[in-house]
């Protein structure tokens, strides 16, 4: 596998459209922290580069035979897509790499704001679902022959996945009970209408006049309390979708860049900070479990 890799990494650095790809991913992160805006919209075109470069790059070999060479010459299934994935990964590295590098320095106001800890795991969490990212668009590149269909389905993919988890985080959102309250009309005591007749009642009140013409007087008694949601969500089914949606590339993203804007406010507090700890290791069990399931696929595939 070691002299796949070297021609992979060969045929990469001799190849225009990756260093145009590593400059669209530079100008992505120079634009975001430009920006000042934490908005995932300015994170989206890495997820792009990303999947273009996958989807080239895996769609190139299917289109010229190159895969069904490597076959041909004896590599297994099991080498040809572990060195692709390993190509994809690093290359998923380089990418975010570049994206952070003029980021971070436009950014460290906010940077700044965030406590040491909270910052390493923001950071790893964001390098791990970009490796999650790389698996997904690898699966799907090295089951699709056609490099335009794998790279318009990685497109539409990316934009599901981050509807599908606004969507997912909406519902986590519903609070189990709801606040309730009930407004009533009592009639004013006498007491209350000679309060009112002398102009020193306190509370709000309204007149209703009667078929007779005869006038009294009303106040209202407010009940307040709580109700259940029925919209929230119960266990075990919440803590298997907010694993779900911890696990999904496009999950954790809304809350990394809600943390660089309380780190912009400075608005960190130990009772309220973000688990961003709780990320990692979901992202890391998405990883691994995308590339398992894409050298399952791509062993039963028939190259051609």
């Amino acid at each position: 596998m070691a002299n796949l890799l070297a021609a992979e990494f060969h045929r990469i650095r001799r190849d225009p459209v990756s260093w145009l790809l590593a400059a669209a991913a530079l100008i992505s992160g120079l634009v975001f922290g430009f920006s000042g805006r934490y908005d995932d919209v300015f994170v989206f075109p890495l997820f792009i580069v990303q999947a273009v470069f996958i989807s080239l790059s895996l769609g190139r070999e299917y289109n010229d035979g190159t895969l069904r060479n490597k076959i041909i010459a004896g590599k297994t299934k099991t080498a040809i897509f572990l060195s692709k994935l390993l190509v994809s990964l690093a290359a998923s590295l380089v990418l975010t790499v570049l994206f952070l590098l003029p980021f971070i320095p436009l950014s460290r106001r906010a940077l700044s704001g965030i406590p040491g800890e909270a910052l390493f795991w923001m950071t790893l969490e964001f390098f791990l679902l970009n490796l999650a990212w790389a698996a997904l668009f690898t699966l799907i590149s090295s089951l699709i022959s056609a490099k335009g269909v794998a790279g318009i389905l990685n497109l539409i993919l990316i934009f599901a996945l981050i509807a599908s988890s606004y969507e997912l985080a909406r519902m986590l959102r519903q609070p189990a009970e709801l606040d309730w309250e009930n407004s009533a009309s009592v009639p004013l005591s006498q007491e209350e209408l000679d309060q009112v007749k002398a102009g020193t009642f306190q509370k709000p009140f309204f007149q209703e006049f009667d078929e007779n013409g005869e006038v009294s007087y009303y106040t209202y008694s407010v009940t307040e309390g709580t109700i259940p949601n029925p919209n929230y969500i119960q266990q075990p089914w919440n803590g298997l979708l907010r694993g779900l949606h911890a696990a999904l590339p496009s999950g954790p993203v809304n809350d990394l860049l809600g943390c660089l804007g309380r780190g912009y406010h400075n608005t960190w507090e130990e009772a309220d900070a973000p688990p961003v700890e709780s990320y990692p290791p979901y992202s890391l069990a998405g990883l691994l479990l995308l590339s398992v399931l894409g050298l399952v696929t791509f062993r039963k595939k028939e190259i051609r």
